[in-house]
């Protein structure tokens, strides 16, 4: 047995922050994949039954041994190793609940783990592409297509999707929305909304058509900004000034309701009145919160959009890493992309993929 799964990563349009309270949030995948491979291994008398690799990671021949649905790691591995592996035992725990269930018991295994798609060139700086949903997502589908189970099946998908979601959020210690679960699980452009955010509320996902007279310019800002701390800040100013809090949340849940309308009805003008409209909203709750949403690279970057009447926000939760600019004319897109590049800015060359996770093929790169 030798089995190859890959995922696809994420990238946010719309809906950061409000998606975690209810409101409708575009999401898109790309072209970045994480990429499992499980073979069966031989018994080695003495030493763990399975093991787990991942380069980049630095994570060479980890060995493990499972007691029924449970990894259990030796004492010889080391407790950076452990907290580094979180995200797979949470996950392999999970998928082995699933296999049990299917009366399908997994031969002694190595794992492969591949996220090198993650990071920018040599630099070993970490974009926010949902590595670790991704990895997730490619685990259990992984686990699923060793038991013999169709990918492409819905069912399949809305186990892979839950299950991934549940080891997720475990390994996390936190409810997260799941939109990057979301993505790395069904492809494509997708409307995302929790209906409520428990683990066993069901999640509202349809498919959106790619606008064709619609580009967006991924940009890379020139350094990461920690997600958590932003979070926390906005947490904080949630629970000191509700009153405040949900005017804002009020008005990016109707730019996330009216962004979707767009999205689906193909009206590519209204989308970009709405994304600046967000990215405005985005740069209020970070004013507000004390967070840092909309930091200089981030405003620069609004500067030079607005200067060839693009619309730009942050993907994700702001502060650094990624910024999209939408545009539709291109000589306007043309213009656009030079003066970027001319500010000192990288435009990172990113595909939207249809397909979620699915059995790589031989010639997959």
């Amino acid at each position: 047995m030798k089995i190859r799964v890959q995922a696809p990563g994420k990238l946010i349009w719309l809906g950061e922050y409000a998606v975690l309270e209810g409101a409708p949030a575009v999401v898109t995948a790309i072209d970045r994949f994480a990429r499992v491979e499980v073979f069966e291994k031989p018994l080695n008398e003495g030493k763990p039954a399975n093991s787990v690799t991942s380069e980049v990671l630095e994570i060479f021949e980890q060995g493990f041994d499972l007691e029924g649905t449970r990894v259990s790691w030796p004492p010889t591995c080391s407790p950076g190793n452990r907290k580094t592996l979180k995200f797979f035992e949470a996950t392999l725990t999970r998928g082995l609940e699933n296999l049990h269930e299917l009366g399908f018991e997994l031969a002694p295994s190595h794992f492969n783990l591949n996220t090198a798609n993650f990071f920018l060139g040599r630099s070993g700086l970490k974009l926010g592409f949902g590595s670790s949903a991704a990895l997730s997502v490619a685990v259990l589908g992984a686990l699923l297509a060793a038991a013999g189970q169709d990918l492409r099946d819905p069912d399949n998908q809305l186990l892979i999707f839950q299950s991934s979601r549940e080891a997720h959020n475990h390994a996390q210690g936190k409810l997260g929305s799941g939109i990057d679960i979301g993505a790395s699980t069904f492809g494509g452009l997708l409307q995302y909304q929790l209906v409520q955010n428990t683990l066993t509320t069901p999640v509202m996902i349809e498919q959106f058509s790619f606008p064709r007279d619609l580009t967006p310019l991924y940009i890379w800002t020139g350094h990461s900004a920690s997600t958590t701390e932003m979070v926390r800040q906005v947490n904080s100013f949630r629970n000191g000034n509700p009153q405040a809090f949900d005017t804002l949340m009020k008005n990016m849940f109707e730019l996330g309701e009216n962004g979707c309308r767009s999205l689906a009805s193909g009206d590519v003008s209204a989308f970009l009145e709405i994304a600046e409209d967000y990215g405005t909203a985005m740069d209020l709750l970070g004013q507000k919160s004390g967070a840092d949403i909309f930091s200089p690279p981030h405003q620069r970057l609004r500067e030079i959009a607005r200067t060839f009447s693009a619309a730009y926000k942050p993907s994700g939760a702001g502060g650094g890493d990624l910024g999209i600019a939408f545009a539709r004319d291109p000589e306007q897109i043309s213009a656009l992309t030079l003066a970027i590049n001319n500010a000192g800015f990288d435009i990172i060359e990113l595909k939207h993929v249809s397909e979620g996770v699915h059995l790589q093929q031989e010639e997959e790169n």
